[in-house]
């Protein structure tokens, strides 16, 4: 039993973090997350939590989902982070909490081991071939098969992604525009067009489903409509709810253990969109093109969360290196190499600057039509 007091502590966080312009997607990941510090707590006061057994910590530790399923270590230590900072909150807020060390709260924290050798975290391109070919029984399952072969093509956010209208999204140009004035609710209120990958047996699935919900719906319907129970119809909601991405998330579970297929997060599918383009790539430009469509200001992320090589990799790459330098002529075949990459950047930078003076050109063109017209 959750003590009363407890909540009324969280939800006044809430309203402070609200009150701050946060999102309200953050405001929800947040209230997700210090649910679990009150059912931890059940009916002992906060300000006793340091007296709990078992420690925080390792309570968060044994978390599971409600498919049995464990949390992941990151989403773990998110629990911990957004936990350490409630508590910091209500000490600053409210005296008689002060009695929480500093020390106590530091501890609430879990330390990923890295000597394990690294397992790839993004969904592999033979497992979406088995999605792929996976059969669907009725709409529900079709849509979920639809939003696997989705997430993958796109690396979309499943908050954007629920929130995505038909309007937004041009399958033949491949083309999705996350952008404020579709109502697209982005990480940090982030907002640009994006590009999905060209994979044959994916986007069938997805230029199918288009098809079949702009049939039914008007532009501004969602992308990934919801289903009448009962009579199985799609049909138009006006604002979408918080909590489809974890009706949509049970969904795909039971569809994909139907079939014996391995759980998967939505975020996998972002990790296995970062591999898929991280093992083709081969210029500078080709890389910026990949934090663009992923949506990220910088390459940090990139290297140390997305698409991170395994050992078989990583000895791959040492191997095809180590090639490079044995035999004659190989030295001036791995400059040639570097030479066609810097080559194919500068191609690259030319095109996008030839574009944006023909751009310039056609509007100055345009401003001139009209000053002509007025007189």
């Amino acid at each position: 039993m959750i003590l009363y007091h407890n909540w009324q502590l969280v939800d006044e966080y809430l309203t402070y973090r609200r009150s701050k312009g946060l999102t309200d997607g953050t405001v929800e990941l947040d209230r997700s997350c210090l649910h679990h510090l009150l059912q931890w707590a059940d009916a002992t006061p906060l300000k006793k939590a340091p007296q709990i057994e078992p420690p925080f910590q390792i309570y968060v530790r044994a978390l599971c989902r409600a498919e049995g399923v464990p949390y992941s270590a990151s989403h773990r230590k998110k629990i911990l982070k957004i936990t350490r900072a409630f508590l910091r909150w209500l000490k600053r807020s409210y005296p008689s909490y002060r009695r929480i060390t500093e020390a106590w709260i530091d501890e609430l924290d879990i330390r990923i081991q890295s000597h394990k050798e690294a397992k790839p975290k993004g969904v592999s391109l033979e497992l979406m071939r088995r999605i792929a070919a996976a059969p669907t029984g009725s709409i529900t399952e079709e849509r979920a098969k639809f939003i696997c072969a989705f997430l993958y093509l796109s690396a979309m956010r499943i908050t954007a992604f629920t929130t995505l209208p038909l309007k937004a999204v041009d399958v033949e140009k491949r083309q999705v525009e996350q952008l404020a004035k579709h109502g697209v609710r982005t990480k940090n209120q982030t907002y640009q067009t994006t590009y999905l990958l060209e994979v044959d047996f994916l986007l069938p699935i997805v230029a199918q489903w288009y098809e079949k919900v702009a049939a039914v719906l008007p532009p501004s319907g969602l992308l990934c409509p919801a289903i009448d129970p009962l009579t199985h119809e799609i049909y138009h909601v006006s604002r979408p709810s918080l909590h489809r991405a974890t009706n949509f998330r049970k969904q795909i579970q039971r569809w994909l253990a139907k079939h014996e297929l391995p759980y998967v997060t939505f975020h996998q599918f972002r990790h296995g969109y970062a591999a898929f383009w991280k093992a083709r790539m081969h210029s500078q430009a080709e890389r910026q093109a990949l934090i663009h469509n992923m949506m990220h200001k910088g390459d940090a992320l990139i290297d140390s969360t997305y698409g991170r090589l395994t050992n078989e990799q990583v000895a791959d790459f040492t191997k095809r290196v180590s090639l490079r330098g044995v035999g004659e002529g190989a030295d001036s075949n791995s400059e040639l190499a570097v030479m066609k990459n810097q080559l194919d950047d500068l191609t690259s930078s030319m095109n996008s600057l030839l574009e944006m003076m023909n751009r310039s050109q056609a509007k100055n063109r345009g401003r001139d039509d009209e000053e002509e017209g007025g007189f």
